[in-house]
């Protein structure tokens, strides 16, 4: 089941360190960033999972990965709200299904990302019309139909927003989505050269024995043809579309049933023993697939139907995954617009010395009650609360005090802001003193802050007090 905000908003205990690690070991450890998603299109069909998905589970655990639901690009092919909403809904509730672990993985909706489309405008303004004109998927589309909207034209520098805006190192996609994340590196190239460094330059991740799935028609899967084996389909419905597989007439190996068959086998050397043994029985072929597919498909089908009977968890995860991907892609965008000349406004200055500890950022101390923490180094506590400053930007001015709830990696954590605010309400509780001042934890606030932005600990708070901030945070509708 998707895990509730109370139950992950836990203090980590403080490890043992036999050696100090300094934010360059830090960084020589960090993961390598992943970013992929699916459009909210309708049922989700082997062809996904075996070409994209599957990867992002076998992968989640070695990369720093981020997977949305593309809910925008959708509206390139459907304009039905209460579909599209449904769609969405069920996207998410796949993922999970599949073993996506919000935990490993921030998991969210493309348009909770304003900054997507914001990125997008500015390579459509890099972009030449002649360029997008070799997409494929453009050419397809314009070969299918005599207008093509424009959303669907534009497609692919959206596609390199979703991807650039989060330095993704690699895409796991489909051999047919390869181009999309080539216009994407041509885009940071283009827009590297013209304003300067600013973009990482993504890598396609491509299985080779899954790069296209055929469908039951012989064609590659797709949902527009409705030649696909849904993901979560039922027993009798997977038998009806495997005995539906085209087969040639030469009595020989069936190729299309083959090439699925492939997919769900454990030991491809006995699969093709199988099939010599029984050329030309194509029932028989067929029977076997459904067993397989039928075994496959049906302990996903039934964590799925666990998982869809808490709707309300399902979109609180969605939920604070938008607000982690939202805090990278607004620091990725504002470095772009001051690249391309539309920032303005100067930052206060709010450079401190706080108790000294400017003048001593190389002494750490870590016991069991209390934890200190300077840029891009911090350790939890496994009683008490961290309370520190976030930074700005740059990273070298103190802002505001801020509470730490979650830690989700060793470069990510979910915090509140505080205030010095006499307000108390279901959004805003006091929890005492912070570096001389009564301080109170703005709920409403709930955001991320990557470990480069905080700096200090200012303050503890009893324990006690924690998990009732941790309680409220839990259930406050920030809608």
């Amino acid at each position: 089941m998707v895990p509730d905000l109370a139950d992950i908003f836990i203090p980590h205990k403080a490890p043992t360190f036999k050696k100090r690690q300094g934010f360059a070991t830090m960084v020589r450890m960090a993961k390598k960033i992943l970013l992929s998603g699916i459009q909210p299109s309708g049922r989700p069909h082997i062809g996904n999972y075996f070409g994209a998905m599957k990867q992002f589970v076998e992968l989640q655990e070695d990369f720093e990965s981020y997977i949305f639901i593309a809910d925008y690009h959708a509206l390139t092919t459907l304009q039905n709200r209460e579909e599209l909403k449904q769609n969405i809904l069920n996207v998410a509730i796949d993922y999970l299904a599949i073993g996506l672990n919000p935990k490993h993985v921030t998991l969210y909706k493309q348009s909770d990302i304003p900054e997507h489309m914001e990125l997008a405008w500015i390579f459509e303004c890099l972009t030449t019309v002649p360029y997008l004109e070799r997409a494929h998927a453009f050419k397809d589309a314009q070969a299918k139909r005599s207008e093509v909207n424009v959303g669907t034209f534009n497609y692919p520098l959206l596609m390199a927003s979703d991807i650039l805006l989060y330095d993704a190192d690699v895409v796991p996609v489909g051999q047919d989505q390869k181009q999309h994340v080539e216009i994407a590196r041509d885009t940071a190239e283009k827009f590297n050269r013209i304003y300067g460094d600013t973009f990482k330059l993504p890598q396609p991740l491509i299985l080779s024995n899954v790069s296209v799935v055929p469908g039951i028609d012989g064609e590659k899967m797709s949902k527009s043809k409705g030649n696909t084996i849904p993901l979560f389909a039922e027993d009798a419905e997977i038998g009806k579309l495997v005995m539906s597989i085209v087969t040639d007439s030469s009595g020989g190996i069936p190729k299309n049933v083959h090439e699925i068959h492939k997919l769900f086998a454990l030991d491809g050397a006995r699969l093709d023993d199988f099939y010599t043994q029984n050329e030309g029985k194509y029932k028989a072929l067929k029977e076997a697939l459904i067993e397989d597919i039928k075994t496959f498909i049906r302990p996903l089908r039934e964590k799925r139907k666990a998982i869809a009977e808490d709707k309300e968890a399902v979109l609180k995860m969605l939920k604070e995954g938008g607000l982690r991907a939202r805090a990278k892609a607004s620091a990725k965008m504002e470095e772009v617009r001051e690249k391309v000349g539309v920032s303005f406004y100067p930052k206060a200055d709010t450079r401190k010395d706080f108790d000294g500890w400017n003048t001593q950022k190389k002494n750490i101390h870590i016991d069991s009650e209390r934890v200190f923490f300077r840029q891009g180094e911090l350790w939890w506590v496994r009683f008490g609360c961290n309370i520190g400053f976030e930074l700005d930007g740059k990273g070298d001015e103190f802002t505001r005090p801020v509470l730490i709830l979650k830690k989700y990696n060793q470069y990510s954590f979910l915090a509140v802001p505080l205030s010095t605010s006499k307000k108390e309400n279901e959004y805003r509780v006091p929890i005492g003193v912070v570096a001389g001042k009564k301080a109170v934890a703005n709920l409403s606030q709930l955001k991320n802050i990557d470990s480069k932005r905080l700096s200090r600990k200012i303050g503890t708070m009893e324990h006690t007090l924690y998990e009732e901030i941790k309680k409220k945070a839990s259930r406050v509708n920030f809608g």
